[in-house]
């Protein structure tokens, strides 16, 4: 996805070997979502979990006939999975064999539970086996109503005018197994868009930064109100503010590091990198012996990446037997 020349919405997979260094476009089949930017996309569980984003991009000067909707036609709710097609999915056609390209498959997730409002801008991660969405901006109903859009737009507009949009702190879990959204704690002092969300060891989420200012426009141009809660939030609409979300405790700590701090700021990334290297030697298993494992049937196992000295590791993505 993305905008490429033009302003043009793309809505393309590429793929990117890092043993050979090259290129390519897989096959990609099923239905795709729409073409987005500002979403997310999540590596989880040997697939990829693409959330929310933005369907059609805001046009530079002024209103677009094409956002003359409401803001959701705009905003998506929508949770898609890319993965990988097996051979048993007769997914290898005449090029089919070991190393050839990989098929892969869009399918739509159809979630049961709370599931999060449409918005974009928002951030991602995958933690102890889950998804998690935090923050992002989403449209909400201004006070006044009709009136209050009116005055924004100016009458005599066709169509409904676009609902405005604004930061919010909702954190939501995704869990692919039972394919259930849960609402977890919210936070009213962290409204944040364009912020970055990391896992922490499967028991912290780390959100940094992020734009927490005031309420805008569909078009994202003029501002309609001040934010609602004053005080709540720093003085300047972006932040460097850390923050931490223990999994366990469901609580949000706000957390100080010493050195020299990042400027305030928005729409950046963040990685987590362990220097350590994985030691198999010392790796432990989690979720039952293997002797219960039945041959054909899929079995629930978690390991605890951990170095020479028996530290675990903070983060993983290490290949070893």
């Amino acid at each position: 996805g993305g905008i490429g020349a033009d302003e043009a919405p793309l809505r393309d997979v590429h793929r990117l070997d890092l043993r050979s260094w090259a290129w390519s476009q897989p096959e990609v089949r099923g239905r795709p979502p729409a073409a987005l930017s500002r979403h997310t996309a999540t590596p989880l569980l040997g697939a990829i979990f693409v959330f929310g984003g933005c369907a059609t991009h805001p046009a530079r000067g002024g209103v677009d006939d094409a956002l003359l909707g409401r803001a959701t036609k705009r905003y998506s709710a929508e949770l898609h999975v890319l993965r990988e097609l097996r051979p048993s999915d007769d997914c290898c056609g005449p090029e089919g064999g070991e190393g050839a390209s990989p098929v892969l498959q869009w399918e739509a997730v159809k979630a049961a539970g709370k599931a999060p409002r449409a918005r974009a801008e928002h951030a991602a991660c995958a933690a102890g086996g889950q998804l998690f969405v935090f923050g992002g901006r989403t449209p909400h109903k201004p006070r006044g109503g009709a009136a209050a859009l009116e005055a924004a737009y100016g009458p005599g507009k066709r169509g409904a005018p676009p609902l405005p949009t604004r930061p919010c702190s909702e954190l939501f879990a995704f869990d692919p197994r039972s394919c259930r959204w849960e609402r977890l704690s919210r936070a009213p002092g962290l409204r944040r868009e364009g912020g970055s969300l990391v896992g922490l060891a499967g028991d912290y989420l780390l959100t940094f930064g992020g734009w927490s200012g005031p309420v805008r426009s569909c078009t994202e141009g003029v501002a309609l109100r001040p934010r609602e809660a004053p005080g709540t939030e720093s003085a300047a609409p972006w932040t460097n503010a850390l923050h931490a979300f223990h999994l366990g405790s469901m609580r949000w700590y706000k957390l100080s590091a010493a050195g020299v701090l990042p400027a305030p700021r928005y729409g950046h990334a963040a990685a987590l990198v362990d220097m350590a290297t994985t030691d198999p030697s010392h790796c432990s298993l989690e979720g039952g012996p293997i002797s219960q494992a039945v041959a054909g049937e899929t079995a629930n196992l978690q390991i605890l990446a951990r170095d020479e000295l028996g530290r675990r590791r903070l983060s993983g993505g290490d290949t070893f037997r």
